[in-house]
């Protein structure tokens, strides 16, 4: 998977700002010889809009406007979502932030299936055209104190299916602990439960259900460095009618190291 995003922010006071902001990402899938096992290659390009205003030094109230172009080889959908925004942090180390709006989905999926017809080998192609309106949101609650911060989180909205389908509703919960031990080393504790349900009924009420646990050891190298190892296990399974299987558990070892750039003020 290959991403990148670009955001320009503009200031308009000391109560209100915009945020411009566009996202490309390419998803390709290689080495499966049977048509019927492919993944969904994926392009999208996201672009949108948000403006927050700073209505106490403790909270800010924002809406943000996003449009998503979301191609699967010959299918294109299109996401349009209008979303009201708002954050609030406490000085005894508490924060909250929520967000939620309407979402309309425009479905033109062309996805090969395999024949009903037992022992049969031949594929054909299904078409969905199709307008939705969908409801998109999410929370989350947070803690900080000298030594551990911790996040709790839950969302629900549509989104790109992950090369298994093509758009799909998510709907996720999740918690991350991060807690400092000595000097330069911090101890990272993450979970997600997660569902992705397929929009098109091309795919038999598809649904994936996942779920994935961390645990992290990081250690800051530099000011801006910060070298990280952690195990990571996950379960991933597939229901409804769909012709992919995908089920699958995946334990792994990480290792990695993170740059951080920097912001870079264009002007006042």
């Amino acid at each position: 998977m290959d991403e990148g995003r670009l955001d320009a922010f503009y200031q308009m006071s000391r109560h209100s700002k915009f945020d411009f902001f566009g996202n490309v990402g390419i998803r390709n899938f290689s080495g499966v010889e049977n048509p019927q096992l492919n993944l969904l290659n994926t392009q999208s390009f996201t672009g949108g809009v948000a403006y927050t205003y700073r209505l106490s030094t403790a909270s800010n109230l924002g809406v943000m406007a996003v449009h998503q172009n979301l191609r699967y080889g010959d299918s294109l959908d299109k996401i349009e979502s209008a979303f009201l925004t708002f954050t609030w942090q406490a000085r005894s180390g508490f924060t909250a932030s929520l967000f939620g709006g309407p979402q309309y989905v425009r479905l033109d999926d062309s996805i090969s299936l395999p024949s009903a017809a037992p022992g049969s080998t031949i594929s054909y192609l299904a078409r969905d055209i199709a307008a939705k309106w969908n409801g998109g949101g999410g929370v989350s609650f947070g803690w900080q104190s000298p030594r551990t911060v911790l996040l709790v989180s839950a969302r629900r909205f549509t989104s790109d299916g992950g090369g298994i389908f093509t758009s799909v509703l998510s709907t996720s919960e999740g918690f991350e602990v991060r807690r400092h031990l000595i000097q330069h080393w911090d101890l990272l504790l993450t979970g997600l439960n997660s569902q992705s349900k397929a929009l098109s009924p091309l795919f038999g009420g598809g649904v994936v259900d996942g779920k994935t646990a961390s645990l992290m050891i990081e250690r800051e190298m530099a000011t801006n460095m910060v070298a990280q190892l952690g195990y990571v296990t996950g379960r991933q399974r597939v229901g409804g009618i769909y012709p992919f299987q995908v089920d699958m558990n995946k334990n792994y070892v990480t290792l990695g190291f993170i740059y951080r750039v920097g912001r870079f003020p264009l002007g006042r």
